[in-house]
């Protein structure tokens, strides 16, 4: 597996509402961002 780094995230109006919908807070987003976000391999390198 392969950990995916975020560099930035961009907090506008409308992603602050997006989460907002899911009942989600801003530190939760850089939680699951900064210890959750992986990539696995698939077959054939896709």
């Amino acid at each position: 597996m392969t950990k995916i780094k975020v560099r930035k995230l961009i907090w506008d109006s409308y992603n602050l509402e997006h989460i907002k919908k899911h009942a989600v807070r801003v530190n939760e987003v850089y939680f699951a961002v900064n210890n959750l976000a992986y990539h696995k391999q698939t077959y054939n390198k896709r």
